[in-house]
């Protein structure tokens, strides 16, 4: 007669950790509840019918500590301070201020930005053939109204002219040159 193995024993095909969350879940629960109030006291032992114990106490609830009212503060007011309103915008960031242009975007309102500042573009079609040296020196005529010490212009890698600069309210930026084959001008500042 050939020996057979003895027979495996047979585990459930359910796996066994649905037993940890149960147990946290009642331990949680049991830890939740208010305490007895005789759980931690042990009961007397009747040791005869003359020996008279006196009756426990009720005990009563401590006395609420009352908390001084706060004090006035004259430093700080409960309103919300108005946010300051935006300085106008200069006189130069005007479609109006250029001549024989045409308006491709413009901000209506200035943009926030995450450091708190507010920045504004007008994006300008200038009239065909103008070159981005002539648009800059029409851009830099137009700045010196209101700043007296402009910065040199600078070329950028694409070719575009750049005249970048910052006054005591607000920064600018001009850039010149040829895009989507028209003659165009940017112009920004942020405050």
């Amino acid at each position: 007669m050939p020996i057979r193995p003895l027979a495996r024993i047979r585990t459930s095909s359910r796996p066994r950790g649905w037993l940890l969350p149960l147990a946290a879940s009642a331990l949680v629960c049991l830890a939740c509840q208010p305490p007895d109030s005789g759980a931690g006291e042990a009961a007397p032992a009747k040791a005869g019918a003359d020996d008279k114990q006196p009756a426990p106490e009720a005990k009563q609830p401590a006395p609420e500590a009352k908390q001084p009212a706060p004090a006035a503060n004259d430093e700080f007011s409960a309103q919300p301070t108005p946010e300051a309103a935006p300085s106008p915008a200069p006189p130069w960031f005007d479609p109006n201020a250029f001549e024989h242009v045409a308006i491709v975007r413009q901000d209506q309102r200035a943009s926030k930005l995450p450091t708190g500042q507010s920045s504004s573009m007008i994006v300008l079609e200038l009239p065909a053939g103008t070159t981005a040296e002539q648009c800059i020196e029409n851009a830099r005529a137009k700045l010196g109204e209101t700043i007296s010490d402009l910065p040199a212009s600078a070329t950028m890698p694409q070719g575009y002219l750049e005249l970048r600069g910052k006054t005591d309210t607000f920064e600018y930026t001009i850039v010149c040159g040829v895009a989507k084959d028209k003659p165009s001008m940017f112009l920004s500042y942020t405050q």
